[in-house]
């Protein structure tokens, strides 16, 4: 439990998820409703994001982490930065390349907090919160 307060109570994550959820409300309002609905829109906001963490920052990243030596570039590691691209590079498979693009500063972001919490809890529910923002039908 205290693994779990201390990212609860990092000023840095609670900025990102309050942030990036209102920034990701105002991306949805711009880029138009989701072209999914209903049970697709479901999978995107649990499972998907749920299995996308588990398999980028739960594996490959801390995989990249010990291969790359933990090397950094400022304060990002080569290993978020590998990851990201490879989690841009999923997302060109089924999207627009301007699209899959877009995932890369949130794929950084969840990878940083990924190394600074030592957890994959943190970038899962920032994933979850920052879909459910974009994805989510109107209420």
């Amino acid at each position: 439990m205290k693994h779990l307060q201390g990212w609860l109570r990092d000023p840095l994550f609670l900025v990102a998820l309050v942030g990036g959820t209102l920034l990701a409300l105002l991306l949805r309002n711009w880029l138009g409703p989701p072209a999914a609905a209903g049970s697709a829109v479901l999978l995107m906001l649990t499972l998907v994001p749920l299995l996308e963490e588990l398999a980028f920052r739960g594996a490959l990243q801390p995989m990249l982490l010990r291969v790359t030596g933990g090397r950094r570039a400022g304060p990002l590691s080569l290993a978020n930065l590998l990851t990201s691209l490879g989690f841009c590079a999923l997302h060109a498979l089924r999207r627009p390349a301007a699209l899959a693009a877009g995932v890369f500063l949130p794929s950084l972001v969840f990878g940083w907090f990924r190394e600074r919490h030592d957890s994959v809890l943190p970038p899962l529910l920032l994933h979850l919160c920052w879909n459910a923002a974009v994805l989510a039908p109107p209420w």
